[in-house]
Parts: structure tokens; C-alpha cells; sequence
């Protein structure tokens, strides 16, 4: 999946933006401590923190479940 500018939502609802930078947050920490195969999506998915939109959620439940996975 291609993330770009054109996928971020500008004015994501309050629930939403919260969930997302929750999720990336914890994801940069679990690439620090066990998972340095993930440190290229963690970089992508970060640069959209501000406005994700819903590709954006998307691409974090996949690594979530990769995560659950390994």
C-alpha cells in the first residue's frame, strides 16, 4: 500500500487522530526494543501523525497484525 498526502483526512475526527498517534507511538517503541525490521514502515506511517486519514489506519492494523503474527 502507497501512503501519501493525497489519503490524509484534514480535520480527522478527535477518536481517530488519537488512536492513530497512540498506535504509531507504541509501534516506535517496539521497534526500538525487538523489532528493527518495522523501522521503515514506522517511518512512513510517522510522517502522517498530524492527518492521517483511512489508509493510514489501515497500514497500522496491518502491522498490528503482523505483530500479533511473530
Amino acid at each position: 500500500m502507497r501512503l501519501n498526502k493525497d489519503n490524509c483526512d484534514k480535520n480527522p475526527a478527535l477518536d481517530f487522530h488519537q488512536c492513530y498517534r497512540g498506535i504509531v507511538s507504541i509501534l516506535g517503541y517496539l521497534v526500538t526494543l525487538k523489532h528493527p525490521d518495522l523501522v521503515w514502515a514506522n517511518s512512513e506511517l510517522s510522517k502522517y501523525v498530524q492527518f492521517p486519514g483511512k489508509n493510514h489506519m489501515l497500514a497500522v492494523k496491518y502491522i498490528v497484525y503482523y505483530l500479533h503474527g511473530t
